[in-house]
């Protein structure tokens, strides 16, 4: 890929971006006056996201292929009912300038249900200015009046009845409209879609400048946008309006007069919509920030920027400080992993960086003769490998963070299917040029297509497919062994944080990387899924802003968690820890991770979390030690209230609900607001630790050994029981809302232990978790449980075995006598009298009824003394044992905040060759050394900064840096922002002006590989 600059375009650069020619002084970088922006224009059209050239291709793929006519026709047939009616007839639908649009979020006032949104609310033509609740009636009416401007309800809720139906309209136009009418006219050459096309885009074009305010009740202040769609938003839909226009353009009714007097059409769709949106779009793009939202204000200005070759907005592009560039840099990892917590932002990220792809791979201008081939680039090649089923876990994408709740019944499927990552390849198949590469991205289509590539396209083919398909690949149906294993086996995605545990028809996630955009406090967050659901119910994500998003479903307490001090995590610096080992062993999956910098506000030191997944006797092991802080509060909450507790005596009542002198939990209006504190977006209900939602509170005393069931009713009945063998302390069961009134409530069992004298408190919970299908009639698969040390469980299966799993070293009393050990993890089954296997972990000594199966060596270590960070290898100071492969190698440093974990690619000698794409962590420049310690990089990195409070997550405390003159120094820490202020060791190491790279690995370095083992110990 291109640096930051390149030579042809300095001029402009120097102009757009000033201080970056080399000024002694850098100044802030900012966007060009609107007047400064001159369009150049284009002659051949269209050459946005496709060519005359893919059209004429197109036209014969139509003739060759049924999934394509297929295609042709839905578009043509989709084009026909927008030509129905005359020109007058759909222009009286058009909203006036600087009309009401609303997503609709109070809905509706009658029965409290919502009424869709946007281009799916319930409007219709017939209707118009009205919408349709779902008993049929409309609105607004004489009981619910509505002058433009919404209906104010007697608790103060706004309900937008003329806004909904003005953004259905739009939207309606913008969605389903223009896409199919220009289309159609590209396919047939048929003028009447063009000029039915052009007639709605240049109405559109006439009220779009005076439209500014977006979503009237979208959470911002000041509101802005343009039409229904807010800030960055916009972008959205003004990509979409590029397409339409490129498709049309030299069609003559361009050329009819416009709706906006003086103008022409083609004149008022170029000045008064694509010149206004993509400078709105332009301007925000120096906002500062690399997430999803710049992403989308950078692909709308560009598309404008190609359509019309307007330089200054294909450079803030491809290269400004915050371009598509450095997003790829900076956002995406070794493992292909985007950085945004939530895996669903992930994915729609990806799908936005595919949209600068095609309007780069197509852009010929005076700086770009050849385009850019974004195809080509390693990291967009890693981000669309399959992003989707690598991470998949029975059947679904876990749903951490900013993700949508799952509480359905899902079955796993026989064979690994993502209509996302199947698109996905057909892009890197038809446009990398790359032989190599080229061949392994069309075997995995054909695995994906289980060697029928033609039929799931007839399945699965969309419109991007029709205009840039290419032929069948004449390849094998086949993965790379790494990829086999991450879509099969147990793997840990390094960078990102996450250790993901499969193991027969059960599979959990342990998350230890940082909370970043879109994610909640939630480090070492943990899902379990079994029997077609996920048990571990993480109540989720619609509207970030509403109270219960806020204040629950972003809460520490509804997770999966211990809670310390009934406060968030993220309160002070630090987000995300430590791999301390994993290992894929033939009977249990286990993770080991710590995370104390969550806590730091509490001062903890210990926040550490063992999961075991063990596949034969299929449940999960879970211990969590904690040490600091007063109250411990381990907690676990299920899908519904379903739940039967045992074990605790004296559950007495406890009015409203945890926090005293609140209760939320059941005050919950549709819209996910607490009724009684209406047009409060963002607002964090007191004392804003999650604690005042929970409600029907009891409390007792447990015994040694208690537990709760839960009845998950569904489309398959199952039940899910969980075992918690714990320290002393208090039960508390408490029911929980969903993220709105029609989302299910969850019920949870919290173990509190509370400190008894001024020493900080040391706890450490252990449980295990069973899942059986079935209602009250499944028959669970354990029968007993014994907590027979403080990191150690014995358990007595429904089928007469008998597991002991071990989560560390020391001397135990089980089942197959007295049982010493020296390790990591270690794992015993048999038939309860006679231990019949054992699988260790680090293992250093194991001796099993006085006999010794394991004497190690339980780790290899060595220390680094050169790396290759492009090639992703190291060079070691010892010789490296064999069969490593797809082992976990941890590397660590006095100077990390945590350790980072690669799997084995291969080893040779002394020179260890690891999975990923590069150990660089992404990209800065030095705008300004500030002192000897400090330096200020205008290029900010987002892994710097937490979710909570934008502070520092400490993610890159220790790393080195390296200039691109040579010059290398190591980071004490991190001012995360725009600019990004990185304290070092030594700033004479860098320059000013100077571009340099974060690095993961390092020489000195130790690098850890902790050994599994196998025995047959039976006789």
């Amino acid at each position: 890929m291109h640096r930051f600059f390149s030579k042809s375009l300095l001029s402009i650069v120097i102009a757009t971006y000033p201080g970056f020619g080399g000024a002694q002084e850098p100044e802030e970088v900012g966007p060009l006056a609107r007047e400064r922006i001159v369009a150049r224009g284009v002659a051949a059209h269209p050459c946005v996201t496709l060519t005359p050239e893919d059209v004429k291709e197109t036209k014969l793929r139509v003739e060759r292929y049924p999934w394509a006519r297929a295609l042709q026709v839905r578009i043509i047939e989709s084009a026909e009912p927008w030509l129905r009616e005359s020109d007058s007839y759909w222009l009286e639908f058009l909203p006036e300038p600087g009309a009401c649009y609303a997503y609709g979020f109070t809905g509706d006032p009658v029965t409290g249900t919502t009424f869709g949104t946007w281009s799916g609310a319930r409007c219709d033509w017939d209707h118009p200015g009205q919408v349709r609740n779902t008993e049929g009636r409309w609105f607004p009416n004489e009981e619910y009046p509505d002058d433009g401007e919404g209906y104010v309800a007697e608790d103060g809720r706004i309900h937008y009845f003329v806004g909904i139906f003005n953004a259905w309209v739009t939207e309606q136009w913008t969605l389903n409209a223009l896409p199919a009418l220009s289309q159609a006219y590209l396919l047939t050459g048929d003028e009447r879609y063009a000029d039915r096309g052009t007639l709605l885009l240049d109405a559109l074009a006439s009220t779009y400048s005076e439209s500014t305010a977006g979503s009237w009740d979208y959470p911002s202040n000041p509101p802005s946008g343009r039409f229904a769609r807010p800030w960055y938003q916009v972008a959205r839909t003004l990509v979409k309006y590029v397409d339409q226009y490129d498709f049309m353009y030299h069609s003559p009714s361009m050329d009819k007069p416009s709706r906006r007097t003086g103008f022409t059409r083609r004149e008022n769709i170029e000045q008064h919509l694509l010149l206004d949106g993509a400078y709105y779009c332009y301007q925000h793009s120096f906002d500062g920030a690399l997430h999803n939202g710049h992403a989308d204000y950078l692909r709308g200005a560009l598309a404008v920027g190609c359509a019309m070759d307007i330089p200054e907005y294909v450079a803030a592009a491809v290269e400004s400080p915050f371009s598509i560039s450095t997003m790829l840099a900076n956002n995406i990892d070794r493992d292909g992993r985007y950085y945004e917590s939530a895996l669903g932002y992930a994915i729609h990220a990806r799908l936005l960086y595919l949209t600068f792809a095609d309007p780069l791979y197509n852009l010929r201008s005076a700086e770009y003769p050849n385009g850019i081939n974004l195809y080509d680039d390693p990291r967009m090649q890693t981000s669309l490998l399959l992003p989707d089923l690598q991470v998949e876990l029975a059947g679904r994408r876990p749903n951490f963070g900013d993700s949508a709740p799952e509480t359905g019944y899902r079955k796993p499927p026989d064979h690994p299917f993502s209509k996302t990552d199947y698109l996905f390849l057909e892009r890197l198949y038809a446009m990398t040029s790359n032989s190599e590469k080229r061949a392994t991205f069309g075997s995995a289509l054909q695995y994906l297509a289980q060697g029928k590539l033609e039929s799931v396209r007839s399945a699965h083919a969309d419109e991007w497919m029709l205009w840039h398909a290419a032929s069948v690949p004449d390849l094998p149906a086949a993965l790379s062994p790494v990829l086999n294993e991450r879509l099969y086996g147990s793997w840990v995605a390094g960078a990102k944080g996450l250790a993901l545990l499969r193991g027969g028809s059960q599979a959990a996630l342990l998350r230890f990387g940082p909370s970043l955009n879109h994610g909640d406090p939630d480090d070492l967050g943990l899902l379990y899924y079994a029997n077609g659901y996920e048990l571990s119910y993480d109540i989720g994500y619609g509207l970030g802003s509403t109270h219960t998003h806020v204040g629950w479903a972003s809460s520490t307490v509804s997770h999966c968690l211990v809670t310390v001090d009934e406060t968030n995590q993220l309160a002070g610096e630090g987000s995300g820890g430590s791999l301390n080992y994993f290992a894929a062993l033939p009977g249990v999956q286990v993770v080991d991770a710590s995370s104390p910098l969550s806590y730091s506000a509490q001062a903890v030191s210990d926040y550490r979390r063992t999961v075991a997944l063990v596949n034969a006797g299929g449940y999960l092991v879970d211990v969590f030690r904690v040490t600091g802080g007063r109250q411990h509060d381990y907690g676990f909450g299920s899908i519904d209230t379903e739940l039967t507790v045992e074990g605790v005596s004296k559950l007495e009542p406890r009015e409203s609900s945890l926090a005293e002198g609140y209760d939320w939990g059941q005050q919950i209006g549709n819209d996910g607001d607490i009724k009684g504190h209406s047009n409060k977006p963002y607002w964090n209900p007191p004392p804003g630790n999650g604690y005042g939602f929970f409600y029907n509170v009891r409390r007792g005393n447990p015994e040694a050994v208690w537990s709760g069931t839960w009845n998950i009713a569904g489309e398959t009945a199952a039940r899910l029981r969980m075992h918690i063998l714990g320290d002393p302390g208090e039960a508390i069961v408490a029911f929980g809302p969903g993220l709105y009134p029609n989302k299910p409530p969850a019920s949870y069992l919290l173990s509190r232990r509370v400190a008894e004298d001024d020493r900080p408190l040391s706890s450490t919970f252990a449980s295990v978790y069973e899942s059986f299908a079935g209602g009250e009639e499944g028959a669970p698969v354990i029968r007993r449980v014994r907590r027979i040390g403080m990191e150690a469980i014995e358990v007595e299966r429904a089928d007469g075995a008998v597991d002991v799993v071990l989560c560390g070293g020391g001397a135990f009393d089980t089942a197959y006598g007295p049982v010493v050990f020296d390790g990591d993890f270690a794992f015993l089954t048999g038939d309860g009298t006679t231990a019949a296997s054992v699988e260790v972990l680090g293992c250093s000594n194991l001796e099993v009824s006085g006999k010794v199966i394991d004497t190690g060596p339980g780790n290899f270590e060595a220390t680094v003394v050169r790396v290759a960070p492009e090639t992703c290898s190291v060079e070691l100071d010892a010789p490296i044992p064999d069969r490593l492969d797809q082992l976990v190698a941890v590397f660590s440093n006095p100077l990390y905040s945590r350790t980072t974990a690669y799997h084995v690619e291969s080893a040779q000698s002394t020179i260890l060759s690891l999975q990923g794409s590069s150990f660089v962590l992404g990209k800065g420049r030095v705008a300004e050394v500030r002192d000897e310690h400090t330096i200020v990089s205008d290029v900010t990195h987002e892994y710097a900064k937490t979710v909570r409070a934008q502070l520092s997550t400490r993610y890159f405390d220790g790393k080195a840096v390296v200039g691109e003159d040579g010059g290398t120094t190591r980071i004490r820490g991190t001012e995360p922002g725009t600019p990004l202020i990185v304290t070092v060791h030594d700033a004479s190491a860098l320059q000013h002006g100077e571009v340099f790279t974060y690095r993961d690995v390092a020489e000195g370095d130790t690098v850890r590989i902790t050994l599994p083992r196998a025995h047959i110990i039976a006789n």
